[in-house]
C-alpha cells in the first residue's frame, strides 16, 4: 500500500519533560532550549545522552527530525530514535514509530505497536487501527471492530476518521453498526456516548451515508449483499405514564432480534427500583427493535439507574 494513503495530521511536537536524575542534565537543557525557541540549541544537547541510550533524549530527537526543528526533516532518522526510545520502554515514543511504521507501509510490523497505542487511547494509532481491520490485508477483517475504532478516532477529534466512517458505512448492515457502537462503548469511551445516539438514530431511521465524507480507504475485497434499507422510525410503543416518565432522559437496555425477547428484558428488569415506574419505549432499528426506559429528568438520574443495573449484571447505557 502506499504510503501516502494513510497521511494524518498528529498533532504538535510534544518534547518530554525531563524528570530526576544527575545523567540527564543536558536533556534538561535541551527542553529548556527548545522551550525557548532555539531548537539547534536543543539538538546539540541531545545528541550525547540520546548516544548514552536516554530515553527522553531519543524521543526529543525524533520529534525534532520529524518536524525538521534544529535540523532537516529527515523521516527515516527520526524512525530510527523512536524506536531507540520505544526499546527503552518510552510509550509516547512506541506510539508515533508504530504509526510511522504504518504509514510508510511496514504495516504487518507496526500492528503490535497500534494494538497498545489504541488500548492507551491514542487517537490516530485507533485509526490506522480501524483501516488494517476493514481491509484484512494484514490484520484479520473485522468490520464491526473498524467502524468502532473509527468511530472512536472519530471522537478524539481526527477528521481522517470522520470520512473513513462515511466511506466504511455503506458496507455494514444495521446489526453491524450497533454490534460496532456498542463494542466503542465496551472499550471504555464514555465521551462517544452522544455520537453513538446520533448513529443508532441514523441506522433506525435507514438515513443514507453522507456523500461528501470521503477518505482514501482501499477498495473492499469482497463485494457485501447490499443490506436492506430499514423502515422509517415508528411512534415508539409506550405504556402507561407515571409521575416517573416526564424526563427526556432513557436508560437503553439493549437491542433484540427476536420481538419476544424484548417483553421477557422488560419483565426481567420492570420490578428493580431502577426501572420500576419508568416509561417503556420500543424503537424499530432495521432487524432489531431497541428497548428503553425512559422519563429520567437528568443524565446523572439515568446514569445511576444504569450502573445499579450494571451492578445486577444487566448491560445498558444512557442517552436521550
Amino acid at each position: 500500500m502506499m504510503a501516502g494513503k494513510y497521511l494524518v495530521a498528529l498533532g504538535s511536537a510534544a518534547i518530554a519533560v525531563v524528570c530526576a536524575g544527575p545523567a540527564l542534565a543536558d536533556t534538561r537543557s535541551g527542553v529548556i532550549a527548545w522551550n525557548a525557541g532555539d531548537y539547534s540549541a536543543a539538538v546539540r544537547e541531545w545528541q550525547a545522552p540520546a548516544a548514552q541510550g536516554d530515553a527522553n533524549a531519543q524521543f526529543n530527537l525524533a520529534q525534532a527530525y520529524r518536524y525538521g526543528r534544529g535540523v532537516s526533516q529527515d523521516l527515516t532518522r527520526a524512525e530510527e530514535y523512536y524506536a531507540a526510545a520505544a526499546a527503552s520502554g518510552h510509550e509516547d515514543a512506541a506510539d508515533l514509530y508504530g504509526i510511522l511504521l504504518f504509514q510508510r507501509g511496514a504495516e504487518a510490523e507496526a500492528l503490535p505497536y497500534l494494538r497498545t497505542a489504541a488500548r492507551r487511547g491514542n487517537t490516530a494509532a485507533r485509526y490506522f487501527l480501524s483501516l488494517a481491520h476493514f481491509n484484512g490485508d494484514v490484520a484479520e477483517k473485522d468490520w464491526p471492530l473498524a467502524y468502532a475504532l473509527a468511530s472512536l478516532a472519530d471522537v478524539g477529534g481526527l477528521t481522517q476518521a470522520t470520512r473513513a466512517l462515511g466511506r466504511m458505512d455503506p458496507y455494514l448492515s444495521a446489526e453491524q453498526k450497533r454490534e460496532a457502537l456498542m463494542l466503542a462503548e465496551q472499550i471504555g469511551e464514555s465521551e462517544l456516548a452522544p455520537k453513538r445516539d446520533i448513529a443508532l438514530m441514523a441506522i433506525a431511521s435507514g438515513a443514507a451515508a453522507d456523500p461528501t465524507r470521503q477518505v482514501q480507504v482501499p477498495a473492499r475485497t469482497a463485494s457485501p449483499a447490499p443490506a436492506t434499507a430499514p423502515p422509517a422510525v415508528a411512534t415508539p410503543t409506550r405504556t402507561a405514564a407515571t409521575d416517573r416518565t416526564a424526563g427526556q432522559w432513557k436508560v437503553q437496555l439493549g437491542a433484540f432480534g427476536v420481538p419476544g425477547n424484548v417483553g421477557r428484558m422488560w419483565n426481567s428488569v420492570a420490578a428493580l427500583p431502577e426501572i420500576e415506574g419508568r416509561e417503556r419505549i420500543e424503537k424499530p432499528a432495521g432487524r432489531l427493535t431497541i428497548l428503553q426506559a425512559g422519563g429520567y429528568a437528568s443524565r446523572s438520574e439515568a446514569n445511576a439507574a444504569c450502573a445499579a443495573l450494571k451492578r445486577r449484571g444487566h448491560d445498558c447505557l444512557v442517552t436521550r
